[in-house]
């Protein structure tokens, strides 16, 4: 509860992403108070109600709860548009159509839109490794060769 009047000020603003950059401006202020309220409105010229509410964290000494708030909004709108988030590790780079296929399996899967980050890790070997909605799905060569390696030792 707490948390909506985040939620209706980033819904505004639809751009999460303007919260990020006003959290870099801040980080970089080494000064006051003011010099940070300014960066926040100078990133923030689009959302007012958006820069309004951190300027209302500053002020309240609370500005380190951002990061976290943020991530919370992310989630709460992510449920509303029924989009899930996926980090999928792969051997090499996967083409366009891999990436396609993929985010299809995950929205298959779970049911809603996937939308995936994709990253490169050489030691997976080859297959893919998938962290969505706090489950690992390990379908990389290593894992497999890790699984076989813990049955041979039973």
């Amino acid at each position: 509860r707490t948390i909506e009047p985040a939620v209706v000020l980033c819904r505004r603003s639809r751009n999460v992403a303007l919260i990020r950059c006003a959290e870099k401006r801040v980080e970089q202020c080494i000064h006051g108070l003011l010099q940070k309220k300014e960066a926040v409105r100078d990133a923030l010229k689009t959302a007012p109600q958006t820069a309004a509410f951190i300027e209302l964290l500053l002020d309240a000494k609370r500005y380190s709860l951002l990061p976290a708030i943020t991530r919370r909004v992310e989630e709460l709108l992510d449920g509303r548009l029924h989009i899930i988030r996926a980090e999928v590790y792969s051997a090499r780079e996967l083409s366009a159509e891999q990436k396609k296929k993929t985010e299809e399996a995950l929205s298959a899967r779970y049911g809603g839109k996937a939308e995936a980050s994709f990253h490169t890790d050489p030691n997976l070997l080859g297959g893919l490794k998938i962290w969505c909605r706090g489950e690992l799905v390990d379908g990389s060569l290593q894992g497999q060769l890790a699984k076989l390696r813990e049955e041979l030792t039973k």
